[in-house]
């Protein structure tokens, strides 16, 4: 960082905070791809990814189906439930190793280092809605836009202020445990399987599918995003679960990283 970012932090405030933290966040966004030869067109290609392969796997051996309809709207459903799980992924992976990332940085300057674990979302989240906004195009060609698409925003706003609790879970508990930056790896990619992502939620066992749908936080985020971009109805109900779930993560996340705040540069 420069030295007027420094200052910036320095000064102190919401205005300082708020300037420090779209600096940083900034900054983050030029570094992500910093030497790549393909650069932004990697997050194109990951859902291409998983959309080829969990296609042939699903679709195509498993006999999979979103309401009995054809390859087109299963991969249109697919790829909207993975837009849901890839910004989690990737807001999460990386948030956790903030804090020991910039470890130099918080033992010299007054840095709120509260912010830094955060500055990873903004960009995972800029790039799920540029997603998003693929698919709603997509879904506006094939048949329309639904009447549930502007509700999208709630949707993402209940899963920042979800993913902000996880974030400061995450990176805490990395700097207590440095493996679990690593172990962290395999909790996202179970529960990218564990989610009816590449599967309808209602082929969810019975005696499942309180943990697996009404307890996952993701399994409602799909559902949302699903409804908003291809039209499909969802219950009053899933929004306040979702909307109780996200702000207590938020706030389990919020007090504990306080709770420890002051040792990490210790612990750093």
């Amino acid at each position: 960082m420069k030295g007027f970012e420094i200052a910036e932090a320095k000064a102190g405030g919401w205005a300082g905070r708020v300037r420090f933290f779209a600096v940083l966040s900034l900054q983050d966004m030029r570094q992500r791809f910093a030497g790549s030869r393909l650069g932004l067109l990697w997050l194109i290609l990951q859902p291409l990814f998983y959309l080829a392969l969990m296609t042939v796997v699903f679709y195509g051996v498993l006999q999979v189906r979103f309401g009995g309809q054809g390859l087109e709207a299963y991969a249109l459903a697919l790829l909207t439930g993975l837009a849901a799980w890839l910004g989690c992924n990737e807001g999460l992976s990386r948030a956790a190793g903030s804090l020991v990332e910039r470890t130099h940085l918080i033992r010299n300057f007054p840095l709120p280092r509260i912010l830094i674990p955060l500055v990873p979302l903004v960009g995972a989240l800029i790039y799920q809605v540029a997603f998003l906004a693929v698919l709603l195009a997509a879904a506006s060609w094939r048949g329309g836009l639904s009447m549930e698409a502007p509700l999208l925003l709630a949707a993402l706003a209940l899963e920042a202020l979800l993913l902000a609790g996880l974030a400061w879970l995450a990176a805490a508990v990395t700097v207590l445990y440095r493996d679990v930056h690593y172990l962290l790896t395999f909790v996202l990619m179970a529960w990218l399987y564990v989610t009816p992502i590449f599967y309808p939620a209602d082929v969810v066992p019975e005696r499942l599918a309180p943990f697996l749908v009404y307890m996952n936080p993701l399994t409602l985020l799909v559902v949302l995003f699903r409804s908003a971009v291809l039209g499909a109805p969802v219950e009053a109900g899933v929004w306040i679960v979702l909307a109780a779930e996200s702000a207590a993560c938020a706030a389990v996340g919020y007090f504990f990283f306080r709770r420890i705040e002051s040792a990490l540069t210790d612990l750093l």
